[in-house]
C-alpha cells in the first residue's frame, strides 16, 4: 500500500482550498498511511495514532510495516508540557510557537496512543 501510494493525489484530496476563515488542522503526519485523531474527554487529551501500512505477504495474507521517525504537528490543542507514548513512554516536544508543536514517535506499529500533560 505504501510503495504504491501516490503523492500527488494525495496532496490534491488532503490539500485544503484557501479560505477566509482558515481551518486549524490540530494533527497532522507527513505519512500517508498514519492516521492521527486528536482526542480530548473532560480536561484530558491525547492522540490516537493508526498504522495503515501493510503489504502483501504470500499465503500469510497481509503483513504490517512499522513506521519510523513518524513527525507529528500539534496545533491549536492548547499548552502542552509534556508528552508520552503510552508505548515507549516519554517524547521530547518541540515548541515551534505558543501552542504549535511537534513530536517524533521512533516506532508506531499498528497503533499508539499520545498522552498530552
Amino acid at each position: 500500500m505504501s510503495k504504491d501510494f501516490n503523492e500527488a493525489v494525495r496532496l490534491q484530496i488532503a490539500s485544503i482550498e484557501e479560505r477566509a476563515d482558515p481551518i486549524v488542522i490540530p494533527v497532522q503526519t507527513l505519512l500517508p498511511t498514519v492516521e492521527a485523531v486528536a482526542l480530548k474527554k473532560n480536561d484530558r487529551r491525547s492522540i490516537a495514532l493508526m498504522n495503515w501500512a501493510y503489504r502483501r505477504d504470500g499465503a500469510k495474507g497481509e503483513a504490517l510495516i512499522p513506521a519510523e521517525n513518524v513527525k507529528i504537528d500539534i496545533n491549536g490543542l492548547g499548552a502542552i508540557y509534556r508528552i508520552r507514548s503510552y508505548k515507549l513512554g516519554e517524547l521530547k516536544l518541540e515548541t515551534k510557537e505558543p501552542n504549535v508543536y511537534s513530536v517524533t514517535l521512533p516506532k508506531l506499529d499498528e497503533i499508539d496512543l499520545l498522552i498530552l500533560e
